[in-house]
């Protein structure tokens, strides 16, 4: 009996761990800081929630390029939206998509 609620416990925790791990968003705002040795971008946004602007630190290994090739061509101040997850525990981002919006001159 103790043996199949351990079996119980241990699965129920695993299943948590992969399902709850990372809730998708999507994420829109202008380039603050781009890293390419750690291959991640600061993107500043107004928060939806609470209407204050934050900096999101999002990895982008992996993610999709949408209107763009790579990272290298982004640059402070471009506009984008970017659809990632964010890790329940540790509350980091990772990029799955990023679309790339040409801001045009008035």
């Amino acid at each position: 009996m103790n043996r199949l609620l351990c079996v119980i416990a241990i699965g129920s925790i695993t299943s948590l761990l992969v399902a709850g791990s990372a809730r998708a968003e999507f994420l829109n705002g202008k380039i603050a800081e781009i890293n390419a040795n750690t291959q991640t971008l600061t993107l500043v946004r107004v928060n939806p929630s609470t209407y204050k602007k934050e900096w999101l630190r999002v990895k982008v290994k992996g993610a999709q390029f949408k209107g763009i090739a790579s990272l290298s061509d982004l640059k402070s101040g471009d506009e984008l939206s970017v659809e990632a997850g964010q890790n329940i525990f540790t509350h980091e981002w990772s990029a799955k998509s990023i679309q790339h919006f040409e801001t045009k001159p008035v």
